[in-house]
């Protein structure tokens, strides 16, 4: 259960970091040429992966009270995720 939470907290403070960069640190934009473009849809999708494992685990996490303890099937789906 701990290192769940640590998973999450670790993902919420990727995405702190990555929109702190995206806002104030990025001397570029999506319209400055390929590497622009290329930039924001790589670090773009990977921070959308990041939000659906971080919101797939909080999920996870909240009914593992309530889940029978011979079904692992939602928490499994989270970490492979």
């Amino acid at each position: 259960m701990k290192f769940i939470v640590i998973t999450i907290v670790l993902g919420l403070v990727f995405l702190i970091f990555q929109y702190e960069e995206y806002k104030y640190h990025l001397i570029f934009s999506l319209s400055d040429g390929v590497f622009g473009s290329v930039f924001y849809r790589l670090t773009g999708f990977h921070g959308l992966h990041v939000v659906m494992g971080v919101l797939m685990l909080i999920i996870a996490l909240s009914l593992s009270t309530y889940a029978v303890y011979n079904s692992h099937i939602g928490i499994l789906a989270a970490i492979w995720y």
